[in-house]
This record gives C-alpha cells, structure tokens and sequence, in this order.
C-alpha cells in the first residue's frame, strides 16, 4: 500500500470508489484509518478473483510487480479497457525479483499488453533511486 499521501490525492481528484488489495491486513487497516471513505481488501492478488470478478476502469499496481514473479500473468487477468498506472523501481532490494535499468526495459516488458504504452522516469527524491510510471489501456 502506498501512504496517505497517494490515497489523499486520488480523493481529492475526485475519485469517490476506490478498493485498494494487499496481503498485509496491517497495511490494509492503516490504508481504512487514513482514508476510511475508500474500501479496502486484504487478498493475495496472485490468488483472489477480485480482477475477474469486480468492476473496474482504472487498475494502479504501485511498487507490487517487481516483488511477484507472475507479474506478467496478473497484467494478463486485467479486464481489456482498463487504464493501468504501474509503477517499478529501478534499483534492486531483497524483496525484488526484479527491477529496471532504463524505461525501455519496461516497455519491453510490459508494452505488448497496453496500446497508448508510455513510461516515465521520476526520482525518489532529490538525489538516489528512480521509479519508472508506465501507463496505458489493456489490451
């Protein structure tokens, strides 16, 4: 789960139905105490039928696809039209089984399954690890 911060944003742009998933019920009761006008879901998203099952037009993936090694196999289970916004770091960490070196390496990865693809670049913070934000419409 991203902190409050994100989830804040998302409902100050107007976004009034959320359901956020994780694993963790920790993350998911501090993600209900900062934000509690937004659903929430403790799930294992590799294991729930929550990407069949439940209506959607925007799926965020923040910081999960570089800690599953299915990640290419929940992208597939995303209902096509969907609007994704993922975003994967470009440094390696224990929990990682894989991270990018340039936005190429995301496209390449993960392009064939969105049409309008597009990866940005931001920095962490002023100096250090960078982020890749990819976006597009599942195909």
């Amino acid at each position: 789960m991203w902190p409050r911060s994100v989830r804040a944003l998302l409902y100050e742009k107007g976004f009034r139905q959320y359901c956020g998933v994780d694993f963790s019920s920790e993350c998911v009761e501090l993600a209900r105490q900062t934000c509690p006008s937004f659903e929430f879901i403790v799930a294992n998203v590799l294991e729930t039928d929550l990407l069949e099952s439940r209506d959607y037009d925007c799926l965020l993936a923040m910081e999960f696809l570089e800690h599953v090694e299915e990640d290419l196999k929940v992208l597939q289970r995303v209902k096509a039209g969907t609007r994704f916004f993922g975003i994967v770091p470009n440094f390696p960490s224990v929990s990682h089984v894989r991270h990018f070196s340039s936005a190429e390496e995301v496209e390449s990865r993960y392009a064939a399954l969105f049409s309008a693809f597009r990866v940005d670049s931001f920095l962490k913070g002023a100096e250090g690890p960078a982020f890749y934000l990819f976006e597009g419409a599942k195909l």
